[in-house]
Parts: structure tokens; C-alpha cells; sequence
């Protein structure tokens, strides 16, 4: 996209400093460097208008080791640059993507004229609610993001991705760039772009995500029984069923996944529901029904408290979006 190329070549202030300083490394957001110290780029102001932001990464100079307060993605749009990840090297070559989570060291060597690295952000606090159903077709990010929202996970995982065998699938990800760095309106819109980026993405060519493993922690199995049972399932059925003081059963689910039992039921029944208003013509009376409620109200209360729309709204909605 010659616009995109355009918009990159042009030199900004701290890329002329860096190219003067002969590549000495413009501290522009003050991190704390030093012997031992590896500073976590904060959240600052990036998201002030949308959960997404994009950014120029800037040349003439090398990235010191960081780690961040979001989720990043790095798009080589022409040239390349030396990455280092968790202590391993890749070459970033030209329209390849790479995807990190937030505590996962990175540092990249120093970049030239023509390499051109465009930063993407998103910050994991402020998704929209049917962000995982969205994404679903993208597997291998989908499976990256369950890892993100988990709040007892690693961190240090990575993701990359080669959009070169697909012009279309690279085209959606240059536009979300362009329109993102032009600071385009409205806002809303670039998470729009965003999702279709994301949901359209092929399977990476490298992956790294560490996953807990599920037979090493007993409440793995607690969440697992609770996602197959969410229709009927209760706190007191649940304890009975591993032996576990209901009180005590409830504590521990508050304290590693950060909801208590009813909220982590009600997430379940929403992603089903959504699944279910999106992918077929059941009516929402037969949708409750699916769910374990009695009556529609319940379901209809559970869409109001979370995304502040009824079922029937969500459906009209979201239909008419991909339409």
C-alpha cells in the first residue's frame, strides 16, 4: 500500500535525533534503564479513545530489553529487524507479524531507512464482550488470547505469523495501520478493523504459548466440570462432586480466575448465547431454554447487565454488521 509506505518513510522528530547521535537510542517515554533493569512500557495515554492504537516504531537505532503493560503486535512492512524474544533470536522479515503478550522480554537491533515496523496495540482490559467469539475463526490467536484473560498463566508468550501468501488478509491488516496512524474517525472504527484483521488471520509459523498444565492444578478441573455443566450446575453440586467446602470452593475460584462462581457461569452462558443468536435462527425463548433458565427474563437480564443490550437487539445488530 503506497499511502502506508508514504506515511512510514517520513522522518519524525526522534528518528532524526537517532540518525544525528549516530543510533544512540532516544529514551522519548523515560524508561528505566540500567544494570539488571528491564522497565514495562506503561499504558500511559494509548488508549484513551479505543482499546486499539498503532504506532511507527522509530529507526536509526536499537530497542533495549522491555517488557509491556499490553499486548503488542510488531508488522514489518518492508526490510526487517533482528528480534530478540525471551532470550531468542528471529529475523522479522517484511510482512511477517509477530504477537507478544505482556511480560515476555523483547529487544530488536538497530533498523535503517527501509526498515519499516509498525507497532499495534490492544489493551486486554477494555475488549468488547463477543471479542473471543469474533476472533474464533483465527485459532491460533484464539488460543493465545484464552492464555492473555488467564489470570494464573505465563505472560511470556509469542506468536508469528506470515501474511505473504495472502495479499487480501495483508490489504485488511495495512488498512487497520493506515487508518490507526492518521488517527481516522471514527474511532470506533479501528476496533472494527481490528477484529476483521484478526478473525482472518491464517495459523502462525511459530508458536510459543505456555499453557498451564491442566492435570497439575486440581481447579483446572473445577472450570473444565463448570464449562461442560454451566446449563444446571451449582457451587453446592460442584463442591459435592471434588469434595471441597462450598465456601472454600468459592474463595479459591475468586482468587485464580478473579470472578466469583456466578460471574464465571454467567460468562459461559453469555459466550453460548452470543454463539447462539450469531450462528443460527433459534428463537431466544428456545436459546434460554438451552441455557438452563426458566424464562426469557433471565436471559434477558443477564444481556442488560453485561453489554447493556437486550438478545434480540444483539442479534439485529450483529447480523446487519455482517451483512
Amino acid at each position: 500500500m503506497e499511502k502506508l509506505r508514504k506515511l512510514l518513510l517520513k522522518e519524525d522528530p526522534v528518528e532524526t535525533k537517532q540518525r544525528l547521535n549516530n543510533g544512540i537510542n532516544i529514551n522519548d517515554m523515560g524508561l528505566q534503564y540500567g544494570p539488571g533493569m528491564i522497565p514495562k512500557i506503561p499504558r500511559n495515554n494509548f488508549f484513551a479513545d479505543s482499546y486499539v492504537q498503532v504506532t511507527k516504531q522509530h529507526r536509526y537505532s536499537y530497542m533495549p530489553a522491555h517488557t509491556h503493560s499490553f499486548i503488542e503486535f510488531n508488522y514489518q512492512f518492508s526490510g526487517s529487524s533482528q528480534q530478540q524474544l525471551n532470550g531468542h533470536e528471529y529475523l522479522l522479515k517484511a510482512g511477517q507479524l509477530l504477537v507478544m503478550d505482556k511480560t515476555l522480554i523483547q529487544r530488536y537491533g538497530y533498523m535503517d531507512t527501509n526498515d519499516l515496523l509498525v507497532n499495534i496495540l490492544i489493551d486486554p482490559q477494555q475488549l468488547p464482550t463477543n471479542f473471543l467469539h469474533t476472533i474464533r475463526p483465527a485459532k491460533g490467536f484464539h488460543r493465545f488470547m484464552y492464555n492473555v484473560l488467564d489470570n494464573q498463566a505465563s505472560h511470556d508468550s509469542y506468536l508469528i505469523y506470515d501474511l505473504n501468501n495472502n495479499d487480501d488478509v495483508k490489504l485488511i491488516w495495512q488498512e487497520l495501520m493506515y487508518y490507526g496512524l492518521t488517527n481516522g474517525r471514527p474511532f470506533e472504527t479501528r476496533g472494527r478493523l481490528m477484529e476483521a484483521a484478526l478473525s482472518c488471520l491464517p495459523e502462525p509459523i511459530i508458536t510459543s504459548i505456555h499453557l498451564r498444565n491442566s492435570s497439575s492444578d486440581p481447579l483446572n478441573h473445577v472450570i473444565d466440570y463448570i464449562d461442560k455443566h454451566y446449563v444446571d450446575v451449582t457451587l453446592t453440586q460442584v463442591s459435592d462432586h471434588f469434595g471441597y467446602n462450598k465456601n472454600y470452593l468459592g474463595n479459591k475460584i475468586k482468587q485464580n480466575t478473579g470472578m466469583s462462581f456466578g460471574e464465571l457461569l454467567d460468562r459461559k452462558r453469555l459466550l453460548i448465547a452470543e454463539s447462539l443468536l450469531l450462528d443460527t435462527d433459534l428463537p431466544v425463548s428456545k436459546i434460554a431454554e438451552q441455557l438452563g433458565y426458566r424464562n426469557t427474563s433471565s436471559l434477558f437480564r443477564l444481556f442488560r447487565n453485561k453489554l447493556k443490550i437486550t438478545p434480540t437487539d444483539f442479534r439485529n445488530q450483529h447480523t446487519g454488521e455482517m451483512n
